[in-house]
């Protein structure tokens, strides 16, 4: 039995796919309404003797790794991944060190275990102790529903040592707690799950009901399931929301995202217990090519909106804001007001880097475009970067070759007096500086391990990188005819990697040379204790981005001919056009 088969024995394709659908029992089969398609009459069968899906509906059908895929955006070795860690069944790459695998595997199944027990003994004291009469007020207070609360699976950590002593047991010991994130270190604290894409629970954050009580919010440390920069809150109740309404909102806590899935708002999300990072930009890139920011609004909720666009730009993805009326704190407040309040506001997007030039403050015209001035280099499409410069320059009544100048200027202050080299200490000046594209990075990642590109190359032509600059484009179009020219012998079916690496850097000239050793160093930089899973799924996030902002490219290019044909009642023409789109999206 191989890995895949042997995850198959392991996890019941029922019981799995029961976590996302409700099943109904249908002869020897089970029934539901599918996911994969708007339809009224449950079509999506389940087979448990088979352990296979089918919707009679739209024709989706596979196994327990297809389900997961389509349901949750993910690829092949990130589906196998996610289920092996599920099923503790050791991968083959893994298998150099099988003992430590499988101590990771008890672990973390241990961890998910602890941390689901005890989100149910919190919120069982929530809904029935005397002690969480407090907390019961606050909530109440706060306008949460019970239905609201069971779902979220909210609770109450008291100052008693209840969880404690109910883990111990169940023969937990004290090292399995600490391992799990110690969820007995909250004490008289609203307790609100963090789940995985898969709904297991695994850390927590606890909300103070004093104001006198510090940190108002108290997040369980990192551990071998929960990593803060990876994990977005309320992401596993508004995957399908955002699919639907092709938009996800980033807001600033827990409690409102929670309030705002009670105000039908089922497309929020909150980072959990740290700042924006990129990961968490390319995890909703899954589901979405457009997120938008919510934070509150006061000068922290301010700042935090300003890097959070600067970092959706460098991920590649161009942001939003929404804004609401300043007499209100937060989206939990609105909502508590009035949710049709919220749901006007959730409605009315603005692009990020337009509401940075509206709202700006600065008077002095130099220091108004010096502060735009990383926003407007991080945007890597080129009509996007023109549409914002001269928006600028009409906002300042200057012409356009100006702001020409002073972009020139500017990229040489920063980047002219440090030279591409291999010495440490001007490279971590460049690093620091300069902030890598997707395309960028993902080039620099596959010369830095050759035996990556064959993936790379399987699923981005060099057409696909049409927002890069020429340069790029060269650099791949060459390591692509290196690649065909060793990779060919239908013999061994092996590649010469190191075949591949001498002939490539033959074919550089002195500056195509000393700009990939720049891009090799920031992502050896970066990814040098990365271990190889890690490395393919970075891969794989890169490869995502380029693919689905090449799929909202020829959307809207061919949105605009759709609407054209409709106006014009060209019926054979509009027939045409949907049929070259769906060929051209099918392709990618």
């Amino acid at each position: 039995m191989n890995e895949i088969e042997e995850i198959k024995d392991r996890i019941n394709i029922v019981d799995f796919i029961g976590q996302y659908l409700q099943l109904q029992k249908s002869g020897g089969n089970f029934k539901a309404v599918c996911p994969f398609h708007q339809e009224k009459t449950p079509s999506f069968m389940v087979s448990a003797e088979k352990q296979i899906f089918k919707c009679f509906g739209c024709g989706e059908a596979g196994d327990i790794f297809t389900f997961l895929q389509k349901k949750e955006n993910l690829t092949f070795p990130e589906a196998l991944q996610m289920l092996a860690d599920r099923a503790g069944v050791i991968l083959p790459k893994f298998q150099k060190n099988p003992a430590l695998y499988k101590k990771e595997q008890d672990t973390k199944t241990k961890s998910y275990q602890i941390n689901k027990l005890s989100s149910l003994v919190f919120q069982k004291i929530l809904l029935q102790s005397k002690n969480a009469e407090n907390a019961r007020t606050y909530l109440k207070k706060r306008k949460l529903s019970d239905e609201i609360i069971k779902r979220f699976i909210i609770g109450y950590a008291p100052r008693q040592k209840i969880l404690e002593q109910f883990l111990y047991k169940r023969d937990y010991k004290i090292n399995d707690l600490k391992q799990a994130g110690s969820p007995d270190r909250f004490y008289e604290r609203i307790m609100f799950p963090i789940f995985d894409p898969l709904g297991n629970v695994i850390a927590f954050t606890g909300r103070t009901l004093s104001d006198e009580v510090q940190p108002k919010y108290l997040n369980t440390p990192e551990t071998i399931i929960f990593h803060k920069s990876k994990v977005l809150y309320g992401l596993n109740f508004a995957r399908d929301t955002i699919k639907k309404e092709n938009l996800a909102i980033i807001v600033e806590g827990q409690m409102d995202v929670v309030l705002s899935h009670q105000a039908q708002i089922a497309n929020a999300v909150a980072c959990s217990g740290t700042a924006l990072t990129k990961e968490h930009i390319l995890i909703l890139s899954r589901y979405t090519a457009n997120i938008a920011f919510c934070f509150d609004q006061d000068a922290a909720g301010e700042k935090a909106a300003k890097k959070a666009i600067l970092t959706a730009y460098e991920a590649d993805i161009s942001p939003y804001i929404i804004t609401f009326p300043k007499k209100y704190k937060d989206v939990g407040e609105i909502v508590e007001t009035d949710p049709a309040i919220w749901q006007k506001y959730a409605k009315i997007k603005i692009p990020g880097l337009e509401w940075l030039i509206n709202n700006s403050s600065v008077a002095d015209k130099k220091t108004f475009i010096k502060e735009l001035m990383p926003y407007l280099l991080s945007i890597s499409d080129p009509l996007e970067f023109s549409h914002y410069k001269k928006i600028i320059a009409s906002k300042l009544f200057i012409a356009g070759r100006i702001i020409d100048e002073i972009i020139a200027r500017y990229k040489n202050k920063n980047y002219k007096t440090k030279k591409y080299t291999k010495d440490d200490s001007l490279n971590k000046d460049i690093i620091k500086d300069k902030k890598l594209t997707i395309d960028e990075s993902m080039i620099g990642f596959i010369v830095w391990r050759l035996p990556y590109l064959k993936l790379a190359l399987d699923h981005i032509k060099t057409v696909d990188l049409d927002h890069a600059s020429p340069d790029l484009q060269m650099i791949y179009k060459k390591l692509s005819e290196c690649y065909n020219e060793n990779c060919l012998d239908k013999k061994t079916k092996s590649c010469n990697y190191e075949q591949i690496s001498k002939q490539f850097w033959l074919k550089l000239d002195k500056d195509l040379k000393t700009k990939v050793e720049f891009l090799v160093f920031n992502i050896e930089n970066q990814f040098k204790n990365a271990s190889e899973s890690e490395l393919e799924n970075i891969l794989y996030d890169y490869i995502n981005t380029i693919k689905s902002r090449k799929n909202k490219q020829i959307s809207q290019q061919y949105a605009s001919l759709i609407s054209e044909a409709e106006a014009s009642n060209d019926r054979a023409k509009l027939k045409e056009l949907i049929k070259e789109f769906q060929n051209k999206i099918s392709k990618k």
